[in-house]
Parts: C-alpha cells; structure tokens; sequence
C-alpha cells in the first residue's frame, strides 16, 4: 500500500480538523521547556532546584486528576472538554507572558500556572484518545495514531532549537506568548468539528463511573497485565535519562553532546511514525512489546567506552519504537473498548504510565550510588527486555490479531 494511501484519515474532515488542532498546540508545547527553564534559572535567578519544584508540581497534578479526567471525558462531549482545557491553557499561557513582560512573575506563580497547566492535560489526555474513535475512520485508528505521533515527534525535533533562538533573540516571555496562541488556535480547529450529538450517559456517582472503567480494565488482560509493565518500565526508562546527562558530563562531551544525542533520538521518533504508518502487523500488540524492547538499547550503549553518536543511535531506536508500538496500542484500545468507556480506560492508562516516572526518576540516583553505575544500567536494560517479554507469553496479547476484532480471551 502507497505512503499517500496511509494518509487517508487526513481525507477526512473532522479528524484532519482534530489532527491540525492536535499539531498546532504540539508546536507551542515543544517550545515552552526550554523557555520556562531561562525564564526560571535566568529571568527570575532562581536555582535548578526551583525548576524541579515546579515541573513536579505540574506533574502531580496531572496523575491526581487524571481519573477525574477520564470520568469526565466520558461524561461530556469530549470536544468540549478539549476545546475547554485549551481555552484554559491559553489563558495561563498569556497570564505568564504578561507577568514576564511586566517583571512580576515569581517562582510560586509559575509553580501555580504549571499545577492549573498539569491538571487541564489530565482531562485533554483521555478526552484526546477517545476523540480519535470519533474523528477517524475505524479501519484507520492506527494510521491516525501515526499522524498524531508525527507531527507531535516532529515538533519535539525542531521546537528546542527554535525555543532557544526565540529566548535569544526577543526572550523567554514571547515564548509563552506564541504557545498561548497555539491553544487558541487548537480550540478554534476543535470548536470547527461536526460530530454526531452526545448522547450523555445515565446520571450514576463519579466513584460508580470510575468503577465501570475499571471494571472494563479488569475484564481483560490484555489490558491490566500490560498497565503493570507500563508501570515497571517507566520505572526502567528514567534510568537512562538520569544517569545519562550525569555520564555525558564526566566521560564524555558534556551538554552539548547530550543535546546531539537527543536530537539523533528525536529524529528516530518521526521515523517511527513514518514505519507505523505502513506497518500494519497481524498481532499488533505482540508486535508493540517487541518493539518496546528496544528500550534496552539506550542503557546499553552508556556501559563501557561510548560516543554521542551511537548513544544516539540507540535512543532514537527506542524512541521509534515507543511511536511503532503506541499506534499499535492506541489503535487496540480504540477498536476494541466501548466507546463511551474509552477515556476512561485510558485515564487508567495515563495514571499507570505517569505515576511511576516520578519514582523513576528518584530512585535512579540513589539506587547507582548504592550498587555502582554500570550496574544500575545493566540491570535497567534486562528488566525492559524481561518485562516486556513476559507480556507477550500472555496468550490474550497474543490472541489480539488485527483480522478478528471481536476475538478477545480474557
């Protein structure tokens, strides 16, 4: 099948609508990082210490509402909820801007914008996933899931280099005034979608409608057993991205080199996208967990005598990976959960994959001081081939065939 046939959710309007407005803020939110570190540790003379307090604060707020978020994804129109949480975005974006421009922005305001920031993506996130299933042609979730990663992976390839031409040149706060723009204009995409009317679901308690996603989670191992190595795997992966810049800084080239690495690893990512769009494999989650192995890789390349180049390399398999394997996954849960259950069972998602990373990132440290580096790392790359492994054993992952989507084992 040709590249331009792949393209064809694109053909139709209200994903192509989703699709732009998905883009559009990816742009904006690929530019911010490295605007909200200068505006922190440069604008404000804040230390590093003072950054991690508010990216954590941003992070915790969004798993704490990601099952509200889910909850409500289903409850509501989703458009609605997205168009709502941009709007919501927009208007901190600009906040932030104009306190920045008028000298008045402190530390705890940007901890207060980042936590509203964090909590508004927890409820785009599983809204956002099931959107998908209304937007895009079922027989394309997986092209549409590659689209989205695309553009997404894309942005995060170019966005830090000119993030630090614009803190440069005009400064950090023009930053946040062009990602408040970018949400503006995400909502005015979403706000143009024609859909099929809401039908709202019977009035039941937020603890009984949290229990029905759960239940859906539950009901299949395809899902829960996986949610599980989700878990220990973001647990894994924080170890490269902890002990890497820490390695890069005494054995090899320091942040600069960190920098090529990550942007060979970026580069990776789109490829990724561009393989799941023309990969269409018979087991597709039998395939995402192979592919999700490569998460060994990048911990691997740090043991022993190594060079940018090749750590590179590595992070960019893995990171394409994670897009192959994700579209895959994506597209699974979206052929197969019911529609009006699908943000809740991703919130669940959500949750198992963001609530760990912070522990990761933690106890990455503390755990290579205690046993030693190279070990640390060795130990990280087996587990992401072990567990990943283990997952495919399971007879429901490898039951899941794309030519039968009404076969499930539990």
């Amino acid at each position: 099948m040709r590249l331009g046939q792949r393209l064809g959710p694109l053909e139709v309007r209200p994903f192509r609508l989703f699709w732009l407005g998905r883009t559009t803020s990816a742009v904006g939110d690929a530019l911010v990082p490295v605007a909200l570190a200068f505006a922190i540790v440069d604008n404000l003379n804040a230390g590093v210490g003072s950054l991690g307090v508010v990216l954590a604060v941003s992070s915790v707020a969004r798993v704490v509402f990601t099952l509200v978020g889910g909850v409500w994804a289903d409850r509501l129109p989703r458009r609605a909820v997205m168009v709502t949480c941009d709007a919501i975005r927009a208007v901190i974006e600009a906040l932030v801007f104009a306190f920045l421009l008028a000298g008045a922005m402190q530390v705890w305001m940007f901890a207060v914008s980042g936590a509203i920031f964090g909590a508004a993506s927890a409820f785009f996130g599983p809204a956002s996933t099931g959107l998908v299933a209304e937007t895009a042609p079922r027989t394309q979730f997986q092209e549409a899931n590659a689209l989205l990663s695309m553009s997404q992976t894309a942005a995060l390839v170019v966005g830090p280099g000119a993030a630090g031409i614009l803190v440069a040149t005009v400064g950090a706060a023009w930053v946040f005034a062009v990602d408040s723009v970018t949400f503006i204009a995400s909502g005015f995409f979403l706000a143009a979608l024609r859909l099929a009317p809401h039908v709202a679901p019977a009035k039941k308690r937020f603890l009984a409608d949290l229990h029905d996603g759960w239940r859906e989670v539950t009901a299949r191992s395809w899902l829960w057993v996986p949610y599980i190595s989700f878990a220990f795997s973001n647990l894994v992966n924080a170890t490269f991205f902890v002990l890497g810049p820490v390695i890069f800084a005494t054995d090899l080239g320091g942040a600069s080199d960190w920098g090529l690495a990550m942007s060979i690893a970026g580069t990776g990512g789109f490829a990724g996208s561009l393989l799941a769009l023309r990969w269409r494999p018979r087991r597709p989650l039998v395939a995402a967990f192979l592919v999700w192995t490569t998460g060994a890789l990048p911990p691997l390349t740090l043991i022993g005598p190594s060079n940018p180049i090749v750590v590179g390399i590595a992070a960019g398999l893995f990171f394409g990976g994670v897009v192959v394997g994700g579209a895959f996954w994506n597209a699974t849960m979206q052929e197969r959960i019911p529609r009006d259950k699908l943000s809740r069972v991703d919130s669940y998602d959500w949750l198992m994959s963001l609530v760990f990373q912070p522990l990761g990132f933690a106890l990455a440290g503390a755990i290579a001081a205690g046993i030693g580096v190279q070990t640390t790392l060795l130990i990280a790359a087996t587990l992401s081939v072990v567990v990943h492994l283990a997952v495919v054993a399971l007879p429901s992952v490898r039951a899941i065939t794309r030519h039968e989507p009404q076969t499930e084992m539990a």
